[in-house]
């Protein structure tokens, strides 16, 4: 598992956090996804192997926000509790 770190830019709200992380949670091969609203990033943990950063991006941005790589760390994924309901900006 890598886990990868976006800084998202354009989230106003909870629905805004719940959209951007249903959204990184449907791309194939991701474990876990948790977005903070207030520090703007996004913690992603998948399978290198089906997904890339790039992927996860475009993914954000398909949603109707922007995102960059914050920083990208290899190490073990560890699920944080985070809500995936669908969206509703």
């Amino acid at each position: 598992m890598i886990t990868t770190r976006l800084t998202v830019d354009g989230m106003k709200c909870g629905a805004c956090q719940r959209h951007v992380e249903s959204a990184l949670r449907r791309a194939p091969g991701v474990r876990n996804a948790a977005v903070n609203l207030e520090s703007r990033l996004a913690t992603v943990d998948y399978d290198a192997a089906r997904v890339t950063p790039e992927y996860l991006i475009a993914a954000v941005r398909e949603a109707g926000y922007s995102a960059r790589i914050a920083e990208a760390v290899r190490e073990a994924a560890v699920p944080a509790d985070a809500c995936g309901c669908g969206p509703g900006r």
